[in-house]
């Protein structure tokens, strides 16, 4: 975890995908969108599930609710990346807020609150003394998801 990297952030994005809250640094964010239509490809190894047109780009489509926790993402919103040149739009629920960090809101908890992310977890933040959120690196997220597509 690098905290000190998360906390010079300006802004972190909170969203919530397949029922659980989960963050990142929004400098990694291009922008939140609602898509209209999804292209299912049935071959594409999970997480991918397909692509989508926004703005006359072709996004790949992500959906980490399968990544992490074995569970679809019923949502119709997106996180847009992009990485190696390339758009990626991770499926979420809804973006829950978005919020300044500050030195007092990051926590060091005893063990990990959600194990499905820690190996992509950055920090932990309390948020609204209510839960502990982890917030995570939607790059290295990417570059798992698409590793695992590379050595078929």
């Amino acid at each position: 975890m690098n905290i000190e990297d998360v906390a010079s952030e300006s802004f972190l994005l909170i969203f919530e995908v397949s029922g659980r809250i989960l963050g990142a640094r929004a400098s990694e964010v291009r922008e939140v969108n609602k898509i209209e239509s999804i292209t299912r490809i049935p071959i594409l190894k999970k997480p991918f599930i397909g692509f989508t047109n926004l703005h006359g780009d072709v996004v790949t489509l992500l959906d980490i609710g399968v990544m992490f926790f074995n569970k679809e993402c019923k949502g119709s919103y997106i996180i847009t990346v992009d990485h190696s040149n390339e758009h990626y739009g991770i499926l979420i629920e809804r973006v829950v807020d978005v919020i300044r960090p500050r030195a007092d809101i990051f926590i060091r908890p005893e063990m990990s609150t959600v194990p499905e992310v820690e190996n992509y977890t950055l920090a932990y933040i309390s948020y609204k003394e209510k839960a502990v959120v982890p917030i995570i690196s939607l790059e290295n997220v990417i570059k798992a998801a698409s590793s695992e597509v590379t050595q078929l």
